[in-house]
């Protein structure tokens, strides 16, 4: 699933319509490490500085 949605995302392809959990997913699985504070999960990875917040509002 992980492949399905990574093309979807940068395909521009139902942005919209993607599932929380599938973009979650996609995104452990290219080594990000996860950090939860209340509706926010927090992505980090060590070769990259900048860090990635998403909602969980909208699961």
């Amino acid at each position: 699933m992980a492949n399905n949605t990574y093309d979807m995302v940068m395909g521009g392809k139902s942005d919209n319509n993607i599932r929380f959990v599938d973009s979650r997913n996609t995104i452990l699985s290219y080594g990000f490490r996860e950090r939860i504070r209340g509706d926010h999960y927090i992505y980090k990875r060590d070769d990259i500085d900048r860090k990635s917040k998403h909602s969980a509002k909208w699961k």
